[in-house]
């Protein structure tokens, strides 16, 4: 039972310090262009966020993305990603 409690108290003080961390995130926009349609590797967003995550790192964190066909294979990914933090 004091185990139980424990992680109980545990998972309440981690999402606590979550919920502030993620406050405290700057997001800006990114527009980078990649060659490919915005089918590439499955739905628009996520073949963005995808695009986003090979180009910046993973602590980029892109949200919120948005694929652009441009002409001659090519496409345009606008895209949330962590600038800073306050």
């Amino acid at each position: 039972m004091k185990a139980v409690a424990i992680l109980l108290v545990s998972c309440l003080l981690f999402s606590l310090l979550s919920t502030n961390l993620a406050k405290e995130l700057e997001w800006c926009p990114s527009k980078d262009v990649f060659n490919g349609s915005c089918t590439d590797r499955g739905s628009p967003s996520y073949t963005c966020f995808l695009d986003l995550l090979g180009s910046k790192s993973a602590s980029a964190m892109p949200k919120n993305c948005k694929c652009t066909p441009l002409p001659h294979n090519h496409r345009q990914c606008d895209c949330f990603v962590i600038c800073g933090s306050n």
